[in-house]
């Protein structure tokens, strides 16, 4: 994913600035640490940093295209695709219309760009045209310096929403399951939040809406908002090294500060 010849030139063209020796390395976990964190560090743009998930993936796509089906991607097609599909998906969260108002359900449904209070969790999910399957995951902050990861993979759904929406109901069961029942959720996907705060009629989604309205029961307080893209975005990254390096479907991990 860093070192093979096609990622190597996969990485030098995304126009992510590094350093001799800091990146790539043989290391993956010090290659994700990078790009989690020195990146931004080191003067990355905004903008790069916001593509870096989909380039992370765009490069494991054309590896397994390699791989299973004999497909030979060029870095360079690496690159536009994943630059293409991440412009695309920018596009599709910003919706015209109305500002957001009050609806009959007991939640609290706000845009904001400011963090929810404690305990709050952080989902997103992955959706790719023409592929077999989709996934994503969350992040729960449940005190200060503590963090819970969960990722799902699935069969490809019918759209980007239908894979956000079901992500959302599998972090609630979670939420549920681990014992949460107060929880402050966010999404980058604005198309959802209004979704549930209008109570629009998408009957391609009354499954994912009944299991939510079925789940939403058991909380005692709930709350949906939206998240700025470039928040989310290393939240998205982290996710990949989950799904990517730990092999499995569902997966929690908790992380305390360093006393």
């Amino acid at each position: 994913m860093f070192l093979c010849p096609p990622a190597l030139q996969t990485w030098a063209l995304s126009d992510i600035p590094t350093s001799p020796g800091s990146f790539p390395r043989d290391s993956l976990f010090e290659n994700f640490d990078y790009l989690l964190l020195r990146a931004k560090e080191n003067g990355t743009p905004q903008n790069l940093i916001a593509r870096l998930p989909w380039i992370a993936w765009f490069i494991w796509k054309a590896r397994n295209d390699k791989v299973f089906n004999g497909n030979d991607i060029i870095p360079p097609d690496t690159v536009l695709d994943a630059t293409r599909e991440e412009e695309n998906w920018r596009v599709a969260q910003v919706l015209p219309g109305n500002e957001v108002t009050g609806r009959n359900l007991d939640l609290i449904t706000d845009i904001l760009e400011n963090e929810s209070p404690l305990p709050r969790c952080l989902v997103d999910a992955s959706w790719v045209t023409n592929s077999t399957d989709s996934g994503g995951g969350f992040v729960f902050d449940l005190v200060s310096g503590t963090h819970m990861y969960g990722s799902f993979g699935m069969d490809q759904v019918l759209s980007p929403l239908h894979a956000e929406f079901t992500i959302l109901v599998l972090a609630m069961k979670s939420s549920l399951q681990l014992g949460f029942t107060s929880m402050s959720f966010q999404t980058d996907c604005l198309q959802l939040v209004k979704l549930i705060n209008d109570e629009e009629d998408w009957r391609a989604l009354a499954s994912e809406w009944n299991e939510f309205i079925h789940l939403l029961s058991s909380f005692t307080v709930f709350s949906i908002s939206f998240i700025a893209r470039e928040l989310q975005s290393l939240m998205v990254l982290h996710l990949m090294v989950i799904k990517f390096l730990l092999k499995t479907m569902v997966y929690f991990e908790i992380q305390h500060e360093a006393l």
